[in-house]
């Protein structure tokens, strides 16, 4: 079986700020979801999934593993909130005061027991989207979310005193990665503590990708493995898209950040520029095109443009120009023609140089001929 190389990062599960934002989360906390559904997948005795979806960073991918952690700095939130809520006690009728009471009653029992502690692991079980409407809340400030399954709590659950020395808790933020000898500690950790763990988790190896290696001659050897782990769009342009696309246009020489110019609009830039056909096709990269929000709407801006600069004293216009854009992100690469978005191949099957050549006939199918 080939090594799984993952990325994995901390989710900080935090509490309400306010009786106002307690009163919307009373009902269930976070931290009591996630323990919900893990008895709940002990007794249908198969791994439950959020295929509504929960918050990741917007370079998480498929596999990758989210390490929940109750915020530490809960504690004195529910203690402010206990106080508060006996100061205002009249301005609630009775249910409500006893709702929120019994509320962080609950909250602090869960505390104590996780609070500033990993006490469970799931795994990204399918492609990021972005939700528009999605109203931001206490715990999703972010927008982006994915599916998550097969989650496990821990017997012994990890506390933030174990690891603060290898991993330190963002502050600024509910994600917190944890990239290479970091992820490696941190399973141990969970490994010679926990007897129940899901294979997943123990099979992965989170490895940086060796880019100083990487060469015009062995880009797609040495890239492949780790292609999925890009967590800059810079990087997998550099290399990645940059060795590849010489070998899909019909030229070596690929153009940068090249200005669009279309009558009535201010100039726009278009990542990459090849020659096509004897015409020239725009190119936009992407890390995941379902977490961008109204890619459809970038996109259009590189269709029937008047001219595109291409270089400080080279420009074609409209007509020498082809009527669509190719879109690459670090699974597949689609083609807009200002209607719909064509998936046309999957970098999963690009395995050798020889088949760029499939990927070529495809798009040659799709782009009508200059005529």
């Amino acid at each position: 079986m080939p090594t799984k190389y993952v990325q994995a990062f901390i989710q900080n599960i935090s509490f309400p700020t306010s009786l106002d934002m307690l009163f919307e989360h009373a009902g269930m906390f976070d931290v009591e979801q996630i323990l919900g559904v893990v008895q709940y997948a002990d007794v249908k005795g198969q791994p439950f999934c959020f295929n509504g979806g929960w918050t990741v960073p917007r370079w998480a991918k498929e596999g990758d593993i989210i390490l929940f952690f109750h915020a530490k700095t809960a504690n004195s939130r529910i203690t402010r909130l206990v106080t508060e809520l006996d100061l205002r006690k009249k301005e609630f009728d009775e249910e409500t005061y006893w709702c929120l009471m019994n509320s962080l009653t609950r909250a602090k029992a869960l505390w104590r027991t996780y609070g500033g502690k990993v006490f469970a692991i799931g795994r990204v079980a399918g492609r990021l989207y972005y939700d528009a409407e999605y109203e931001e809340t206490l715990h999703f400030s972010s927008r982006i979310f994915a599916p998550i399954d097969s989650i496990f709590t821990l017997e012994r659950p990890i506390d933030i005193s174990e690891f603060s020395d290898r991993i330190m808790i963002s502050r600024q933020s509910s994600i917190t990665p944890v990239f290479g000898d970091a992820f490696d500690y941190m399973k141990e950790l969970v490994v010679s503590n926990n007897r129940h763990i899901w294979p997943y988790f123990t099979e992965s190896v989170s490895q940086p990708i060796p880019l100083s290696r990487v060469t015009r001659e062995n880009w797609l050897e040495v890239t492949n493995p780790y292609r999925l782990s890009f967590i800059l769009e810079a990087q997998f342009r550099a290399y990645y898209v940059d060795y590849l696309l010489p070998l899909v246009g019909d030229r070596k020489r690929i153009y940068r950040e090249c200005c669009c110019h279309k009558a009535g609009c201010s100039p726009t830039w278009v990542d990459n520029v090849i020659r096509w056909d004897d015409r020239y096709l725009p190119v936009e990269v992407k890390l995941n095109v379902g977490i961008v929000p109204n890619i459809e709407s970038q996109l259009d801006q590189y269709l029937h443009v008047d001219s595109i600069d291409l270089a400080k004293d080279l420009n074609v216009c409209g007509e020498n120009l082809v009527p669509y854009v190719l879109v690459i992100d670090t699974e597949h690469v689609y083609l807009y023609n200002g209607l719909r978005m064509h998936t046309v191949f999957s970098l999963d099957n690009l395995h050798r140089l020889q088949d760029v050549t499939t990927l070529r006939e495809l798009l040659k199918a799709l782009i009508p001929q200059n005529e």
